[in-house]
């Protein structure tokens, strides 16, 4: 009775009850909202200096929230997201910190040529790839590989590290495909294993920009490569360490780099190995029996909240003018489902993704992760051919058949 009097009243005074229900449930929901975001930011330890700011950063979380509860109630979703610390951030706020600027894309495709004709710094793959891997045994070029395969099983794949609030994700990229493949050399060489080296990323924010590279900005590992080439070595991250990231100002800082053979973590003799753009079959090959590549893509606004399974996005693109962030192709696999994939490690640390690493579909150029690849040759010609001198030195897994030994963390990622 007290309920239909209510509603009687509610009607004379123009409302309803299912206006009033609709009010309740919209208040529950907004509470609901203010607890999880209070919970997001004693998580993530974010601090707004205003009542303002508060507010704003909250209305920009439920607007993020909203586009990660889309991408996970979609049926046809390959993928999962999930909040994560940068869901108080607009996608403007997050590139302008974590991204590279559209200066830094420009060319990017390792095998473009300028105005004249000439091939950009690097050069291309050889015709048989396997003369940068010396093998017991002869293997096809686009054989048929191993469904699953990952590098960090090897153990050549250093630990994840986080850039930071600046652009240098391309210094990570180079570095991480640097100390893989400085790895590889050495067990070529030895047979045995090494302990893996920690390169300096901010070597080359502050000296590379002459091989068109823009410190904070943005920059390509084709090119990193390149300067390491020339400058005659890379620095180890306890000899120049990594500074950047905090936030703030990011000032053009002199290059402390003195050649000092001592400190050298790692040598790139024969520059940059340029993948032709666009040619995933070729990527393939490089990562499967060469070692980890770097590589770039398109990010977009939903790819920073990506959890697991199999990154795709209709809308991005696969244009050297468009890529924004380099990280490191360490793998391959394919789905119960059929759907083929690349492994690849980021660079925004541990909690970021599948515990710092993602998949992201193969074979369609999704977001152009083929369209500007390449890995350091750190043999040169004659390194070359001293290992291959030296005789049968490596065995190589990726090939079907073979047995593909797989790390605990490594299986997590299958999608």
């Amino acid at each position: 009775m007290a309920r239909r009097a209510a509603c009687l009243l509610l009607g004379f005074l123009g409302t309803s009850c299912a206006e009033e229900s609709v009010t309740a449930a919209a208040a529950e929901g907004e509470a609901f909202h203010r607890l999880r975001f209070k919970r997001f930011t004693e998580r993530f330890d974010k601090q707004y200096e205003t009542p303002e700011e508060h507010e704003l950063r909250f209305g920009i979380w439920q607007t993020n929230l909203a586009k990660i509860q889309d991408v996970n109630s979609n049926p046809h979703s390959t993928w999962t997201a999930r909040v994560n610390e940068h869901a108080d951030l607009t996608f403007e706020e997050f590139a302008a910190k974590f991204l590279m600027d559209e200066n830094a894309a420009q060319n990017c495709s390792a095998t473009a040529k300028d105005t004249s004709g000439r091939r950009l710094r690097g050069q291309s793959p050889p015709e048989s790839l396997h003369s940068m891997l010396p093998r017991s045994k002869s293997l096809p070029i686009n054989a048929q590989y191993a469904p699953f395969f990952d590098w960090r099983a090897y153990k050549v794949v250093t630990e994840l590290k986080n850039q930071g609030s600046c652009g240098s994700c391309w210094t990570f990229s180079t570095t991480g495909a640097l100390e893989a493949h400085t790895a590889l050399k050495a067990f070529r060489e030895t047979h045995e294993e090494s302990n893996l080296p920690d390169l300096s990323e901010q070597q080359l924010i502050d000296c590379a920009r002459d091989f068109n590279n823009f410190g904070c900005n943005g920059g390509l590992p084709s090119q990193a490569f390149e300067y390491i080439k020339y400058a005659g070595g890379l620095y180890t991250d306890a000899k120049y360490p990594y500074i950047e990231g905090s936030g703030g100002e990011h000032p053009e800082r002199t290059c402390q780099f003195k050649g000092s053979k001592s400190s050298i973590g790692a040598v790139v003799p024969g520059g940059a190995v340029n993948i032709t753009a666009d040619d995933e079959s070729e990527l393939l090959d490089a990562v499967a029996l060469v070692g980890p590549v770097s590589i770039a893509f398109e990010v977009t606004d939903d790819f920073r909240f990506y959890s697991s399974g199999v990154y795709t996005n209709p809308k991005c693109h696969s244009t050297p003018d468009k890529v924004n962030h380099a990280v490191l192709a360490v793998g391959f696999g394919t789905t119960e489902d059929g759907d083929d994939f690349w492994v690849v490690k980021n660079s925004w640390g541990s909690t970021w993704g599948a515990r710092g690493y993602f998949n992201i579909a193969r074979g369609q150029n999704m977001c152009g992760v083929a369209t500007c690849a390449s890995y350091p040759d750190v043999y040169g010609d004659e390194g070359r051919a001293a290992v291959l001198q030296g005789g049968e030195a490596w065995t190589h897994h990726a090939a079907a058949g073979d047995t593909v030994v797989e790390a605990a963390e490594v299986t997590e990622l299958r999608a």
